[in-house]
């Protein structure tokens, strides 16, 4: 390993970054012989920008772990801000290790020294005469614990806060009862927790693709709880209604996102919203009917900028 000097910034050279790219390249940069390390930051001067190092390809190309969002251009002054964890020299890493190794074994001597005398041996030279067994067996109160028990046990409160935080996995048939519905309606969530699933087998639907075409589809899916009043309260207009979200196991269908490679309108903008979304929306109404879904309103992005959005409505 070739040890490099522990200075924090690196500066050599110049820059050109690409709009939407994670390479850069450098012109008369020392990269890879200075010891950059994945990891370090990667900084553009008198912009406010920087992103993490993901791999150092050469002495004058690297990789940012996330593609680069500012303008494209060239003979850029930088700078990068060094990670040395893997150029620790190796005699301090040794060093470290045996002062850890040594730190344990005095506190494991300290432990043994103050570790003392039992319970059972302190009863004794207080005048207790029984066996250890007996001793321990003494300690059984005979009180009432119900009170503690239903204060403790806290799956006895059915509640949101309460089922969002256990996580189950049971198979819970495979349609929605009566007696389910009845309790998400009243916000008790009993017998259900993340986790659980619905396993059901949609009838027969249609709808409408891209193109216009109809068609009908069925099929059985596996849908899973994911939370429950995830968006209890929210909304410029409130939403009102205690609710379960759930979410499929596997892809529902496949469908593209737009006919060419284009940002135009953003996602309200885009095939995917306009037209694809109506075929999950069919699916979803046969599978639980239509009194069983809820409706929120998003902030959706409806123009991007430079790869950015810069507009959305409700």
């Amino acid at each position: 390993m070739v040890e490099v000097a522990h200075t924090s910034w690196y500066r050599q050279g110049t820059v050109t970054v690409t709009i939407n790219s994670s390479k850069v390249y450098g012109n008369g940069t020392k990269w890879l012989t200075a010891g950059i390390n994945p990891g370090a930051t990667f900084r553009l001067d008198r912009q406010l920008y920087d992103c993490e190092v993901k791999e150092v390809i050469s002495d004058t190309e690297l990789e940012l772990a996330a593609p680069f969002y500012g303008n494209s251009g060239g003979g850029l002054s930088y700078s990068i801000d060094r990670n040395f964890q893997s150029t620790l020299p190796s005699k301090l890493a040794a060093d470290l290790t045996d002062l850890a190794g040594k730190y344990e074994s005095y506190i494991d001597e300290d432990m043994m020294r103050i570790e003392g005398k039992s319970a059972y041996q302190l009863a004794v030279e207080a005048g207790y005469s029984g066996t250890q067994s007996q001793w321990l067996e003494s300690l059984k109160a005979g009180g009432d614990w119900s009170a503690l028990d239903t204060r403790t046990d806290i799956l006895n409160y059915h509640n949101a806060g309460t089922h969002n935080a256990h996580y189950r996995g049971k198979n819970l048939g495979t349609s929605l009862t009566e007696a389910q519905s009845a309790a998400i309606r009243a916000g008790t969530f009993a017998d259900l927790y993340v986790g659980d699933s619905w396993t059901v087998t949609v009838p027969s639907y249609n709808w409408t693709d891209g193109e216009g075409e109809e068609h009908e589809s069925s099929g059985t899916v596996t849908f899973r709880i994911a939370g429950f009043d995830y968006y209890l309260r929210a909304g410029d207009s409130e939403l009102q209604t205690h609710h379960a979200v759930i979410v499929p196991d596997t892809n529902l269908y496949t469908a593209r996102m737009n006919p060419t490679n284009s940002t135009e309108g953003g996602y309200v903008g885009s095939e995917m919203y306009t037209e694809n979304l109506k075929r999950a929306k069919a699916l979803i109404s046969a599978a639980f009917g239509d009194n069983h879904i809820l409706t929120h309103r998003e902030f959706l992005q409806n123009a991007v900028t430079n790869g950015r959005p810069s507009g959305g409505f409700q």
